[in-house]
């Protein structure tokens, strides 16, 4: 049966509206484009009562309902129609957005009176306008009993505190400059038994860093997997808990992960433009990550396609193998169509070229292309990784030293292995973080390259003062790894105060 609105829901009429909507849509959620199939459902509707808009002044808008749910999600949709024509009316457009609006304060109630009887309800559905002719309400459903059964299996634990050797004492931080204007933080982590850990993070306040101190006090530093900070510290904890870790056992990091996989690991430069190709392969490297056009305006077509094949044809010239960095800045549409205009010029693969807004048209434009594709550097948390695998929208996963650490990206990386997909973690800090990619690189078996900064000669002097000499040697495309202990590089604090930024 439908449901009026003015009424109050009960779980048979929504069960009921639940097997109609099925019965009577389309495949793909609507209720079709044809004149036969809406009529078909408009006879459905009214020959059971239609829905009625029940509104102040006696005012009553004939609605379609239409219960929609993508089962690959769990979110749902409930969609209202006008049972007729309402042209272009303005006054009827707000009565709709009222009457959906009361339906979704019905829907609500209804999930808060279900709840009662250990049924699953409903946060707080939004009503949104979809054009002229529709409107619709989104929500999701909270699934108390799923997650009632999954708290049951979780046991609280207290961080344990210790008074061992390796127990977090303190630390200390660095907010560097190099002469380029790149600026990053490197903080130090100091244990009761005196062995000390570097990590690398983005630009981070004090007050973040003395938190996150009085956070880790006590707290071991084998206990790297179980350390959980908000902001943007909880990548560079990671890395110094780690550093301890290979230092107190006298072994590379990447023994520690249980490694190596590898004895030399590719690098990408990150350039800013084809002129500065030449200069990156001369120190060293083969493959570059050049950024694509900015287009003049969404959808711009094959106008930008030749854009984009004009700058390809340049880099040729100079050689080597080139990710194209989009940074986002494409529409969908466009992002599809240079990607289809790129499959015979093989690039390593095409960089975020489009927002993931709507996950589904990147999915396409994967399916459409063999184009590799590579998304994640902003990633600040794993779920988003496994949306894209799970779409099989992604070819290269992308995700940020910075971010998320050594433990995270492992984990993501454990997870793409199972989806036959590629990492190539992304680097756009100092030499320590270099270091930590290294490490990492030569602990996961479906690496592929790590991205760097391309440095000049006053940065490249700089940073090999910060690490006591390591210059980030790079032959042939390749790194060395790092052959000390922990993440096998030694900082020189004395270069880090003079580099340091004073606020």
């Amino acid at each position: 049966m439908s449901q009026a609105v003015g009424t109050p829901l009960s779980i048979s009429s929504l069960q009921g509206l639940r097997r109609r909507c099925a019965a009577y849509s389309t495949p793909g959620g609507g209720y079709g484009t044809g004149k036969a199939q809406r009529r078909r459902w408009l006879e459905v509707v009214m020959s059971e009562g239609s829905s009625q808009g029940e509104l102040s002044d006696g005012v009553a808008i004939p609605l379609q309902i239409e219960f929609q749910a993508n089962q690959s999600r769990g979110d749902t949709g409930i969609s209202f129609f006008p049972g007729a024509d309402t042209g272009n009316d303005p006054i009827i457009d707000r009565l709709e957005m009222a009457a959906a609006d009361h339906f979704a304060n019905e829907l609500l109630s209804f999930g808060e009176d279900v709840d009662d009887h250990g049924q699953l309800p409903w946060e707080r559905p939004q009503v949104v306008p979809c054009g002229r002719a529709s409107v619709s309400i989104e929500f999701e459903p909270m699934r108390t009993a799923l997650l009632a059964r999954r708290a049951r299996l979780l046991m609280p634990v207290a961080p344990a505190i210790s008074a061992g050797p390796l127990a977090l004492a303190g630390g200390k931080m660095w907010r560097l400059r190099e002469p380029s204007g790149r600026m990053y933080s490197l903080i130090r982590l100091d244990t009761k038994g005196g062995v000390h850990g570097y990590g690398e993070a983005g630009v981070v306040e004090m007050p973040e860093f003395r938190a996150a101190m009085a956070a880790l006090q006590g707290r071991e530093a084998t206990a790297y997997e179980t350390v959980t900070l908000t902001g943007r510290l909880q990548g560079a904890v990671n890395m110094a808990m780690l550093d301890i870790v290979g230092k107190a056992t006298q072994a590379p990091l990447y023994q520690v992960l249980g490694g190596p996989t590898r004895f030399k690991a590719r690098a990408i430069a990150t350039v800013k433009n084809s002129n500065n190709v030449e200069l990156a392969h001369e120190a060293g490297f083969r493959a570059f990550s050049v950024p694509l056009p900015t287009p003049l305006f969404p959808n711009s077509g094959k106008s930008y396609v030749n854009l984009v094949m004009g700058l390809w044809e340049e880099l040729r010239k100079t050689g080597g193998d080139f990710v194209l960095d989009g940074g986002m800045r494409l529409s969908p549409g466009d992002a599809q169509m240079v990607a289809a205009a790129l499959e015979k010029e093989h690039p390593l693969f095409l960089d975020e070229p489009c927002k993931l807004t709507h996950l589904r048209q990147v999915a396409k434009i994967s399916e459409e292309s063999v184009t590799p594709l590579g998304f994640g550097r902003e990633f600040d948390t794993l779920e988003p990784f496994q949306d894209l695998l799970r779409e099989q929208a992604v070819d290269v996963l992308r995700p940020s030293l910075h971010r998320l650490g050594i433990s995270a990206i492992r984990r993501v990386s454990a997870l793409a292995e199972t989806y036959y997909t590629a990492v190539a973690p992304y680097h756009d800090g100092g030499p320590l973080g270099t270091a930590a990619g290294l490490q990492l690189a030569a602990s996961l078996p479906n690496f592929v390259a790590l991205q760097v900064p391309r440095v000049n000669a006053a940065e490249k002097k700089a940073r090999s003062e910060m690490m006591s000499g390591w210059d980030e040697p790079i032959k042939d495309g390749f790194f060395e790894l790092p052959t000390g202990h922990g993440l096998g590089v030694k900082v020189d604090e004395k270069a880090l105060d003079r580099y340091e930024v004073k606020l």
